[in-house]
């Protein structure tokens, strides 16, 4: 997305510009990613929290990467809370996830009456190879290689923190109880955005 607007406010710079391009005659696709709630987790922990020292990390930092302070970093719902209120994390401070909690029908709505009206696709980065970007490949080039998308090669992934082995069934359950509304859109995501849909079966 860019900037500091969650999906809400910048649902109407998307309406401007599919309307200026349907003006002029020119494609136009607007999509985004969602994420499994507990890999999504592990990986922000990995990117904003553990030993960052960006302006743009998350204020809360933590040297060791231990499995208490992966449960410390953790914020209810941080996908949805994300996309309703900010799209891009520039020093993040835990008083305004507070401030903002985000509720069942705010997630709700955001995924029925914006992320739905306003994208043409939502991903999941668990199929990122397999799904978005053949499709992104194909609306580019228009290469559909005899019926079928091309899928590149596996993306690379970060190495593993040592805590990621740790994590027990009540470690697991706690972060997926904190997670539930974010649960529920990729849910829905992968129920209802499938490439067969575009293309068939």
């Amino acid at each position: 997305h860019g900037a500091n607007l969650g999906m809400k406010g910048f649902a109407p710079f998307i309406q401007k510009w599919r309307k200026t391009s349907q003006v002029h005659g020119k494609p136009f696709f607007a999509f985004t990613i969602v994420r499994d709630p507990l890999p999504f987790a592990i990986s922000y922990f990995k990117m904003y929290h553990h030993d960052c020292p960006h302006d743009w990390c998350e204020h809360d930092q933590f040297k060791d990467a231990t499995v208490d302070n992966f449960v410390r970093s953790i914020i209810p719902n941080r996908q949805c809370f994300l996309l309703s209120h900010r799209s891009a994390v520039e020093g993040m401070d835990s008083s305004f996830y507070s401030k903002c909690k985000v509720t069942e029908k705010g997630c709700d709505d955001l995924y029925i009456q914006t992320m739905k009206e306003n994208l043409d696709w939502i991903g999941r980065t668990e199929e990122l190879s397999s799904e978005t970007i053949p499709l992104l490949s194909y609306i580019l080039s228009g290469d559909s290689s005899g019926g079928k998308l091309k899928k590149p090669n596996n993306l690379k992934i970060a190495p593993s923190l040592a805590f990621e082995d740790a994590l027990d069934e009540a470690t697991t359950s706690k972060i997926i109880s904190l997670s539930k509304y974010d649960q529920v859109i990729y849910d829905k995501v992968k129920e209802e955005y499938k490439l067969s849909n575009f293309f068939g079966n």
